[in-house]
């Protein structure tokens, strides 16, 4: 009773057989989580798929790596209590805490040792924790040191034995048990059991899939002649679809894992964040390989919308930040090449079309919504400027028209008896053949040809010709002069 006032919870565990098997089921099942879940990863890892862009085994190590020293110092600390347990003959609290030892560190075979030894001495008669000692030891197979398998081998060997030993045992009792066994009965139970995390917490769903199958062994004990074959295929089914449940929701919180890395990421444009966001989508891919039809409807919305929609929403982030970076430089750039009235109108539009080239080699990265409106805004407003210039290169060539055609109209007013010298020497002093025609108004060039044909309608044929060759053959002024 002292045991009791130290801890009741943990006594009333203990004094209802039911509730004992039930908790020490659960402390057993963890160890295979934390095996099991290894092996998946690994699985993952060797398998090849690096280099199908999925995840990289060096940094799986690197997750794997943290944390390690504390697990042995929990492991420690249960084994302390285990002990402290045993001496009280509590043997089963004492072997739940071996249990979780061996769950902190499955590589050493010392807790092991210690788990065999209290059921030599306490539970070699216990079938049920025979079976579940063997089955620890046989899944703390895959990371035991090489040098302590050989040990491990020789307790599985010993368990085997004792195993054959209490089955034969027991069989005889099988026969008056199996009328008051209903399959049926226990697996609609164990699924009323299940809590609503065996869709969100791999571990929960770990526990309901050894419960499954320990049902289906139990069954599978019974010389039942096919009695039973309809609920075993319901069993099969329920265990088919949670092992997939199951690994579903480790690459759902493999993703989550790097998600969230990511967005503690103050710069979601550095390379680490990058890697961490194609790690999720590598994760997310491989939920491609598996048949979702019977999945529960609520996973489905985690695995389908819920994680896209946040590397979405991050993908986003990402546009935000680099599209920010790009942008601010296309507006450096494009205030820098605004008209300042300083030199010619084309060495101002200059300026800008080489704005432009050089925005238009990164122009690409500015992929969010609101900046690429932004930049599209600017380069309007620096079109127009570019309309505004050229309008004015084009009014300014009308004038330099009109002053050359003005000019050589009023000399020759001024000559009181024009001669075909005069015309001959007022045509070669003027800028007339520089005027080019294709560039200038109607107004413009309607005053050109009277000029023009004031002049050669004072010369010979010959000096005419000249002088249309002369404008037909001059090198002309265009707007970039301006």
């Amino acid at each position: 009773m002292s045991n009791e006032k130290d801890n009741p919870r943990e006594v009333k565990m203990i004094l209802s057989p039911k509730n004992s098997q039930l908790a020490l089921i659960a402390v057993f099942i963890l160890t295979i989580v934390s095996i099991g879940v290894n092996i998946v990863l690994y699985k993952h890892v060797v398998s090849g798929e690096y280099e199908n862009g999925h995840y990289s085994k060096s940094s799986l190590d690197s997750d794997e790596s943290i944390g390690l020293s504390n697990r042995s110092k929990d492991a420690e600390e249960a084994l302390k209590i285990a002990k402290n347990h045993i001496d009280k003959k509590d043997y089963d609290v004492g072997r739940i805490y071996l249990i979780n030892a061996i769950n902190h560190t499955p590589y050493d075979l010392k807790y092991l040792t210690e788990l065999v030894d209290l059921y030599r001495n306490h539970f070699k008669t216990n079938l049920t924790v025979t079976q579940e000692t063997k089955s620890i030891i046989e899944l703390s197979l895959f990371q035991l040191k090489p040098s302590n398998i050989e040990n491990a081998l020789e307790y599985l060997a010993e368990l085997d034995g004792a195993m054959d030993h209490l089955t034969r045992v027991s069989s005889n009792d099988n026969d008056s048990k199996i009328i008051d066994f209903d399959p049926e009965i226990e697996f609609t139970t164990l699924k009323n059991q299940a809590m609503q995390s065996v869709l969100d917490i791999p571990g929960d769903t770990n526990i309901y899939l050894i419960g499954l199958n320990n049902l289906l062994t139990k069954i599978e004990t019974q010389s039942t002649f096919g009695k039973f074959d309809s609920i075993v295929a319901k069993i099969k089914a329920e265990i088919a679809l949670y092992t997939t449940v199951y690994d579903i929701l480790i690459i759902k919180e493999k993703a989550n894992n790097y998600l969230d890395l990511l967005s503690k990421d103050e710069d979601y444009t550095s390379e680490s964040a990058m890697a961490r966001l194609l790690a999720a989508k590598s994760a997310m891919s491989l939920v491609s390989d598996y048949d979702l039809s019977n999945v529960p409807e609520d996973l489905l919305v985690k695995i389908n919308h819920d994680i896209p929609n946040n590397i979405q929403s991050i993908e986003k982030k990402i546009q935000q930040q680099k599209s920010i970076q790009y942008y601010e430089k296309a507006k450096t750039i494009l205030n820098e090449s605004l008209p300042d009235n300083i030199g010619s109108s084309q060495s101002q539009i200059n300026r800008i079309e080489k704005a432009i080239e050089d925005i238009a080699e990164f122009a690409s990265n500015i992929t969010d919504h609101d900046y690429i409106k932004n930049i599209q805004d600017i380069m309007r407003d620096i079109q127009q400027q570019m309309v505004v210039l050229k309008k004015k290169q084009y009014i300014e060539y009308q004038e330099w028209a009109s002053r050359q055609i003005s000019s050589t109209f009023y000399e020759i007013e001024n000559i009181k008896l024009f001669t075909d010298d005069d015309a001959t020497r007022i045509f070669n002093n003027s800028y007339l053949d520089a005027i080019d025609l294709r560039l200038v108004s109607p107004e413009v060039s309607n005053a050109y040809y009277k000029v023009f044909q004031k002049i050669v309608g004072e010369l010979p044929a010959e000096l005419a010709f000249n002088c249309n060759r002369k404008v037909m053959t001059a090198q002309k002024k265009s707007y970039e002069d301006f």
